[in-house]
Formats: C-alpha cells, sequence, structure tokens
C-alpha cells in the first residue's frame, strides 16, 4: 500500500500566474524600449516651419447695419408738390426732403390763417415790454426836467452873489460846447431813416442840451441882472406846475405799462404760436439727422396720406455688424477685443472689427439663448454694402510672433508632441510644446527647432508596421496594450 502523499495539482497554475503578474509588474515599470516603425520617405508630404500671428475665436454670423437709419413718412395727407433729393444726396439734419402743395388740404388754409393771428397776438404781447422800457425813460426825463425847473424857481428867489453869476456863466459856456459837440454827431446821422435808433438817440441829445443851454441862459441873465421881476417869477413858477404834471403823467404811464401782461401770458402765447406752426409744418419732410438718402419713394403730384413712407436715410459714417453668440460663447467676448469678417459677396478679402456692445439680455430659440454681440467696423470699402451678411471670429486670443505649424505635422511618440524634421534626407523627431491652435495651425515652442525647418504634414502615413506574425504578433499587441513595450 502505497501511502506517499499527491502534490497538489493546483500549485502549477497558481506558481504561473504568480510568475505572470510579477513580470508584468516589472515591465510596466521597466517597459521594453522597441524601435520605432521605419519612415516610408516616399510618402512624405512637407512644409516648412513659419514665425507669425495666430488666434482662436467664436464664429458666428451676423448682418452689416448702418450707424443709424430712418424712414420718413407723412405726417397727412395731400398731393406731394415738390421733391428736392435723390437717391444717394448726402442731407443735414432738418434739410426739407418733400413739400405737400398747401392748397391740397383744408387744414393748411385754415391754420394759416390762424398762425397770422397768433402772430399778431404775440406781437402785441412782446411789444407791451418795449412799452414799458419807453415809458421808464420818459419818467426819468420827467424826474430830471422837474428837479431843473424846481432848481430855476429857487434860483431866481435868492439874491444872486458875483460867485453864483460866474458859475452861471460857466455853465452856460459849457452848454454851448456841449451844444457843438452834439450838434456835430446830428449832423453826421441827419441823413439816416428818421426811425433809425442811433440818429433819434442822438436828436434827443441835443434836444435836451439845447433845451439846458437855455435854461442856463436865463439862469445867468437873471443873475446878472439883480432880483427878478414877479413876471419872471410867475413864468417859474408856470414852467414848475407844468414840470409836475408831465411827471404825474409818466408816473401813470409807467405804471399801467408795467401792469401789461405776465410771463405766463406771454409763454402761452408762443406755445400757441408753435403748436399751430407745428401743424403747417407737416406740409414738410424733414430729415430728422445727417445722413445720406437711401430710398426714395416719394413723385410730384403723389396723392399721399398719413403714414405713407417717402424717403429712408441712413447715416454711413460708421457701419457695425450684429453678431449672434450663444451663451456657451458669450462669457468670452469682451469689450474692445477684435473681429474677423468674410463676406460670400467679397472673396478674398479680410475685414476687421472691434466690439462696441454686448446684450445684457439673450433670446431663447431653441432652448438656447443667443446674445447680440455689436461690432464696429475699423477695416472697409465700398464694396461692404449695409444689410450683406458675414462670417464672423471674434477673436478671443491671439499669439504673435510665434512658431507656426500644420496641425497635421504634430503627433504622439513616447507621451511626447512632436514634428518630424527633414534634414539631408532624415526624418528625426523633434519635440515642441504646444501653446495655442487655431482650425489649420498650431503655435509650438522648441530649442530643436527654428523658422524655415522642413517638417513632414503627414506622419501617421508614413510609419510601416514592423513584420511580425502569428504569435510574435498576438504578443506585441497583448504587450502594447498592457504597456511594457513602447516605441522609440
Amino acid at each position: 500500500m502505497n501511502n506517499k502523499k499527491k502534490f497538489p495539482w493546483w500549485i502549477f497554475p497558481l506558481i504561473v500566474l504568480a510568475v505572470g503578474a510579477g513580470a508584468l509588474f516589472y515591465f510596466r515599470l521597466h517597459p521594453v524600449q522597441v524601435k520605432a516603425p521605419a519612415i516610408d520617405l516616399t510618402k512624405a508630404h512637407t512644409t516648412k516651419v513659419v514665425v507669425g500671428s495666430i488666434n482662436t475665436g467664436i464664429s458666428t454670423t451676423g448682418a452689416v447695419r448702418t450707424n443709424q437709419n430712418a424712414s420718413l413718412a407723412w405726417k397727412i395727407s395731400g398731393q406731394v408738390s415738390q421733391v428736392f433729393v435723390k437717391i444717394g444726396d448726402q442731407v443735414q439734419k432738418d434739410q426739407v426732403l418733400a413739400q405737400l402743395d398747401p392748397a391740397s388740404n383744408i387744414t393748411f388754409v385754415t391754420t394759416q390763417a390762424s398762425l397770422l393771428t397768433a402772430q399778431e397776438n404775440l406781437a402785441s404781447l412782446q411789444n407791451t415790454a418795449a412799452a414799458t422800457a419807453t415809458a421808464k425813460i420818459a419818467l426819468v426825463q420827467a424826474q430830471t426836467g422837474l428837479t431843473s425847473v424846481q432848481k430855476a424857481l429857487d434860483d431866481l428867489q435868492i439874491a444872486p452873489t458875483q460867485a453864483q453869476i460866474d458859475a452861471a456863466y460857466a455853465a452856460y459856456l459849457q452848454d454851448q460846447k456841449s451844444v457843438a459837440r452834439l450838434q456835430v454827431a446830428f449832423d453826421i446821422l441827419a441823413s439816416s431813416p428818421v426811425d433809425n435808433l442811433e440818429r433819434a438817440s442822438a436828436l434827443t441829445a441835443l434836444n435836451n442840451v439845447v433845451q439846458k443851454e437855455n435854461q442856463d441862459l436865463g439862469a445867468y441873465n437873471r443873475l446878472k441882472n439883480g432880483r427878478p421881476g414877479a413876471s419872471a417869477l410867475a413864468d417859474a413858477q408856470s414852467n414848475l406846475e407844468l414840470a409836475q404834471r408831465k411827471l404825474e403823467v409818466a408816473e401813470a404811464d409807467y405804471t399801467l405799462a408795467s401792469a401789461g401782461p405776465d410771463t405766463a401770458k406771454i409763454a402761452a402765447a408762443q406755445a400757441s404760436h408753435q403748436q399751430i406752426q407745428a401743424t403747417l409744418d407737416q406740409q414738410y419732410i424733414r430729415a430728422s439727422f445727417a445722413g445720406t438718402v437711401t430710398s426714395v419713394s416719394a413723385q410730384v403730384d403723389d396723392l399721399v396720406s398719413s403714414g405713407t413712407v417717402a424717403f429712408r436715410i441712413d447715416d454711413m459714417s460708421s457701419l457695425y455688424v450684429d453678431l449672434q453668440v450663444s451663451e456657451v460663447d458669450i462669457n468670452r467676448v469682451q469689450i474692445g477685443q477684435a473681429v474677423e469678417l468674410t463676406y460670400e459677396a467679397i472673396p478674398d478679402q479680410l475685414y476687421t472689427a472691434k466690439v462696441t456692445g454686448i446684450s445684457a439680455v439673450g433670446t431663447v430659440s431653441g432652448g438656447v439663448a443667443n446674445y447680440t454681440v455689436t461690432a464696429l467696423l475699423t477695416k472697409s470699402d465700398s464694396l461692404v454694402r449695409p444689410g450683406m451678411t458675414t462670417a464672423a471670429n471674434v477673436v478671443t486670443q491671439q499669439l504673435s510672433n510665434v512658431l507656426l505649424v500644420p496641425n497635421l505635422s504634430i503627433s504622439a511618440l513616447n507621451g511626447r508632441k512632436v514634428v518630424y524634421v527633414l534634414v539631408g534626407g532624415q526624418v528625426s523627431p523633434v519635440t515642441v510644446t504646444v501653446s495655442l491652435a487655431s482650425d489649420a495651425q498650431t503655435a509650438v515652442a522648441s530649442s530643436n527647432l527654428k523658422a524655415g525647418d522642413v517638417i513632414v504634414t503627414n506622419p501617421s502615413s508614413l510609419t510601416a508596421a514592423p513584420a511580425s506574425t502569428g504569435i510574435r504578433s498576438m504578443l506585441d499587441n497583448l504587450f502594447r496594450k498592457l504597456g511594457v513595450i513602447s516605441y522609440s
């Protein structure tokens, strides 16, 4: 009887699994470096590394518009009598573009009569203010005249001294000089119309000083001849009473003129006049701002009604594009960012703009909110027309003076980004650092790469797979998947 124990059958599979796991762990930490597949240069496409600028942005579409536009319509019915502009004309704010025949609408006829009445009423109220000023001047003159007459009477009632006689004579001589001077001034203006204000003022001043000269001469004569007689005193008293009555009249006239209409009445009259004038102005169409006439639909003899559009004007001084940006991208847009524009109608031309406005509220369509971004064209020409659609790229990031390579020229090798440089018929991988990529190009940096270097643009098409079949091929594939083999 054999009592020897049998060796457990499951030990061998366990040992194989342990060895395999240990080998896998080792090779994962120390991958086997296998020579990279050979390069087939007959399939190589090449280009040169260049230095330039690159940007990334948000692609969208939009439409060109002018800075400002307006459709101008008639505000009242009638028949067009005159059209003063044509398409393309430059117009100024408030310039008359067309006119209705005033006789074609009874409103104009009746309103014209009302305008004359309103003008007369306003003129009457405004002239009251002028009359008040005139009455004030007359009052001051009457006060001065009374003072002068009162002094003359007082002088008659006082026995004269030699000093008074000399002073009276000096005043008379001074009056003569003033008369001569003012006479010359008036003679210069004598040929002017009678209603000339400067002539009237000169004549008034001359008459006043002549009157004073006569009074001072009489005063001098009275002082020189001693105390006046009863007749002279009576005349002086009569002059004083007359001056007092003139002052009373002047005061009454000034009080009456001052009590004229207040500012509220004048303002009401002006408002009425303006309202009537505004009704009459409806026979005209005027430009609401300075711009270019871009549409004319009014013709002479047309019968029009209120609301009939006659013109369109556009301010062409600046052109804008309104772009639609989705909610996903809107927070990347900022005021001042550059925008690149292309037009299907203008091939091979690139235009630029600058973001000037971003709408605060989006418009929801299809469950997605879009925001309007407004950009001012900074480079334009006569080929760009309002209404054109444009493809736009809002530049959100830009680099200048960097090395640029095609996107397809970059491949991965041992966890690195590389480009294949062709030198003397040999291809060598050069490690690069990628900084910014656009749709076609990528900005790279490398100490072993420079502008002008020839690089392969289709590296994925050049590698020839190593010859391996059967179990060897299966093991290679398995080890690559397990990460224990990498190509160098």
